[in-house]
């Protein structure tokens, strides 16, 4: 039993990934105002930007500015 509980778990983790894209999203940043590119791996270009929206501030930090724009990411953001 445990080695068929095993094999599932394995064959949906595999299969989550084999439909993972890289994706380069631009992020809009304040503070100074500006822009910044950061890749993440999704399944499509919208669970990209749900990702990063919820690190935008973090990436927007990173890059030398204050913070994110108060705007929702969206999927068009992502390539």
């Amino acid at each position: 039993m445990k080695t068929k509980l095993l094999i599932v778990a394995a064959l949906t983790l595999a299969s989550s990934c084999a439909f993972a894209s890289q994706y380069t999203c631009t992020v809009h940043c304040v503070s100074p105002s500006g822009t910044t590119t950061t890749t993440v791996k999704a399944g499509s270009a919208s669970e990209a930007a749900k990702i990063v929206d919820g690190q935008s501030d973090q990436i927007c930090r990173a890059a030398g500015h204050g913070k994110s724009t108060s705007s929702t990411m969206s999927a068009s953001q992502c390539k």
